[in-house]
């Protein structure tokens, strides 16, 4: 399911399936709540590459349930803050496998909501990205 804050274990699996119950309205309410919390957090803290990292995560899931809200271009918004906050972790540890897949997974959220919206060709930019700047080779064999 992407990147995301839970762990693989029974407790985070019972919290998606009752998340998943949620109306998608009272989502979209929750996630910008939970974002605006997290922003507080992270900018209390910018150089905390972990909180930094939970602020993208949450510009994830709020641009994945607009996007399941057909608000293609909140999602939009959305992913371009997700992606901004993970190239300026690329910056602070390059070496940090975990950025670049995080950055892989940005690009492939941004094509396909741009491929929603009819705009194939900056779709295709954004694979083309993955690909020049190594982003897809630090996934795993399971990504795609």
């Amino acid at each position: 399911e992407g990147r995301g804050v839970f762990k693989d274990d029974g407790k985070a699996e019972a919290l998606r399936a009752i998340i998943r119950e949620i109306p998608g309205d009272a989502m979209a309410r929750l996630h910008s709540a939970c974002r605006r919390l997290v922003t507080m957090l992270a900018a209390a803290d910018a150089k905390n590459v972990e909180a930094q990292r939970d602020l993208a995560t949450s510009y994830g899931k709020l641009g994945e349930t607009l996007e399941k809200l057909n608000d293609l271009n909140g999602a939009l918004t959305q992913y371009h803050q997700m992606l901004a906050l993970d190239e300026q972790m690329l910056r602070l540890q390059p070496d940090y496998a975990g950025t670049k897949s995080d950055l892989a997974f940005d690009h492939e959220k941004l094509g396909l909501v741009l491929t929603a919206r009819g705009e194939l060709e900056a779709a295709l930019e954004k694979d083309v990205t993955c690909w020049r700047d190594g982003f897809v080779d630090s996934l795993s064999p399971d990504f795609c």
